[in-house]
């Protein structure tokens, strides 16, 4: 609107120079006074009430790209309501856009714009205030949706503060909903809170979406926000935070592939915990052992030996702590490892005892692992119809749940079990489903294998 104005007051002056002189700051389009944008910006502002006036000042501490209402009256400290009429004003005058419904957004002018008023109108105290109760009402939100998620590890979190009206998601649906519209506004919440000296904050919200970064196999993004929390942890002193972060830190780098970095993450992860003395962490960090050690990693030679030990411990420190789902996992774990080793038997009963407890928790997720990894064991039986009915329930699952990881790992074996049947044409239509859906997550050495497995399929198509 701006660039229009301005290009109508002068008409020789080109549209692209108009943006050039935008982007360079305040003063770019002062070439009177009467005209530049900071007077418009004024003629604005100055017909605002003062709760709109107050809103449009906080807003521009809010680094994400956009905003709620909801966030915005925990930014004010006020009921919603008032929140929502304030938005309401500023849409009226140009200064916010809802650019989709329900979500605001303003410009980096306007924003400079506010910045220098809330500098000159609030007090340092105000403004610190306020920045804390936006961080605390993304944490605490993030967390209700995280926990929907069913989240392995939850952090327990300080009471709402004062004037923060979180957004509390009722199920799983919602849950995903408010995740994906937040989620780069959480991202970019942490490393707000660490340049304003938060380092507990920074942490914690990184770890609320690491459920979703897995769902959606948003990797590289986990990566960095937690190497980035890792090193305001260290900085900080703060152990607790080194411990969940470096753990977090070595989850995406299996998830991508590099076990080896992986390990190294957790082998510093263990010292702390063992020196510190952290025994409820430590049933975390042996189910992640175990992954690793069972040959989930490309660059790590399968040890099952060494991983039925990892995850029998796992299942006992879980035991201890009465966490179900801790103990479903592990069970999982320890089902893969004895049925490479040839106890079908054994794997069985482990798998059916880890879906009796997803689905006494209620997690969907989680029995589609174990159709999973049922069929896997059917596959090695050669009971292919019974591989392909569970993979078709596991899939579903996975779908539903939004679990992208989980679906290239079925998709992946639902490919092997066709080629076991001699379908080579079927099997590659799944691999390469797979390794579509491995390339545009960032899942780079998920993607090797199926290549891999594409490529000898191509060499021995050609060979016969």
């Amino acid at each position: 609107a701006i660039v229009a104005a301005r290009a109508e007051t002068y008409p020789d002056v080109s549209l692209s120079a108009i943006a050039a002189e935008l982007v360079s700051g305040l003063d770019a389009l002062s070439h009177d006074e009467t005209r530049g944008v900071r007077a418009v910006f004024s003629w604005s502002y100055k017909a605002l009430r003062p709760v709109a006036a107050r809103l449009f000042r906080l807003l521009s501490y809010h680094w994400g790209p956009d905003i709620s209402a909801a966030a915005c009256a925990s930014l004010l400290g006020t009921p919603a309501r008032e929140a929502r009429t304030a938005l309401a004003e500023l849409s009226r005058t140009r200064l916010v856009t809802e650019h989709v419904p329900g979500r605001f957004l303003l410009h980096d002018l306007v924003r400079a714009y506010g910045m220098e008023l809330s500098q000159d109108l609030d007090t340092h105290e105000d403004r610190t205030a306020a920045v804390r109760r936006m961080l605390d009402h993304y944490l605490q939100s993030a967390q209700a949706a995280n926990i929907l998620l069913h989240a392995h590890q939850t952090t327990e979190l300080p009471s709402v503060q004062p004037g923060v009206t979180p957004e509390r998601p009722t199920d799983f649906a919602a849950a995903t909903r408010w995740l994906s519209a937040d989620y780069r506004v959480v991202m970019m919440a942490v490393e707000q809170a660490v340049e304003l000296g938060d380092t507990r904050t920074a942490w914690q919200l990184a770890l609320t979406l690491q459920s979703y970064q897995h769902h959606h196999a948003l990797l590289q993004d986990w990566a960095k926000v937690q190497r980035f929390a890792l090193t305001a942890a260290r900085e900080a002193g703060d152990t607790l935070g080194q411990v969940r972060t470096e753990r977090s830190l070595a989850g995406a780098y299996f998830m991508l592939g590099d076990g080896e970095t992986a390990l190294r993450h957790l082998s510093n992860t263990k010292r702390l915990v063992d020196e510190l003395g952290m025994p409820a962490e430590s049933a975390y960090l042996e189910r992640n052992l175990g992954e690793i050690m069972s040959g989930n990693s490309p660059d790590i030679p399968a040890d099952h030996e060494a991983a039925i030990i990892h995850y029998g411990r796992a299942i006992e420190l879980y035991e201890e702590m009465g966490h179900e789902q801790g103990v479903a996992y592990a069970l999982e774990g320890l089902a893969r490892s004895r049925s490479i080793l040839g106890d079908h038997e054994t794997a069985v009963t482990l798998l059916h005892r880890a879906l009796d407890l997803h689905q006494k928790i209620g997690e969907p997720v989680g029995e589609g692992y174990v159709y999973a990894e049922l069929a896997s064991v059917d596959l090695r039986l050669g009971r292919l119809d019974e591989a392909e009915a569970l993979l078709t329930k596991a899939i579903d699952l996975h779908i539903h749940g939004q679990h992208r990881m989980m679906q290239v790992d079925d998709l992946t074996l639902l490919g092997d079990v066709r080629m076991a049947r001699g379908d080579l044409p079927a099997a590659r239509s799944a691999w390469e489903e797979a390794l579509t859906v491995a390339t545009e997550s960032g899942a780079m050495g998920k993607a090797a294998e199926l290549q891999e497995r594409l490529d000898q399929s191509d060499r021995d198509q050609a060979a016969s």
